[in-house]
């Protein structure tokens, strides 16, 4: 797995904040531990085999779900599915190369004063 280049790309493209990316990253560092490296994987068959096994209403991968196996499975298959995405899209920007990541801010707009409002 590109980790460092995934990293940037969730947080410049996708615009998720830091704990979202971490966790995504932890869900995929897990899948590669019982089914195999994603960048292999995607070389193969563009991850579909793997994203089809990870289906929650019936599961045939091979990671280990300790609780709802229906809900981790989903999870597991939403990281495995962005990770598709960025290989998908080329990584061709200078922040998904591996320089600094500017995110864009998380939550809710800045509130502007009301002087500041047109009209």
């Amino acid at each position: 797995m590109q980790e460092t280049r995934f990293e940037n790309w969730l947080g410049v493209v996708r615009g998720l904040n830091e704990r979202t990316i971490a966790s995504r990253l932890s869900n995929c560092r897990r899948v590669e531990a019982f089914e195999g490296d994603l960048d292999a994987l995607y070389n193969a068959d563009r991850l579909d085999s793997l994203i089809a096994r990870l289906h929650p209403a019936n599961p045939k991968h091979r990671v280990p779900i300790n609780g709802n196996v229906y809900n981790g499975t989903a999870t597991l298959k939403s990281a495995v599915s962005l990770y598709c995405e960025f290989r998908g899209a080329g990584g061709s920007t200078a922040e998904v190369a591996g320089t600094p990541a500017k995110r864009r801010p998380q939550g809710r707009p800045a509130m502007r004063r009301i002087a500041d409002w047109p009209g």
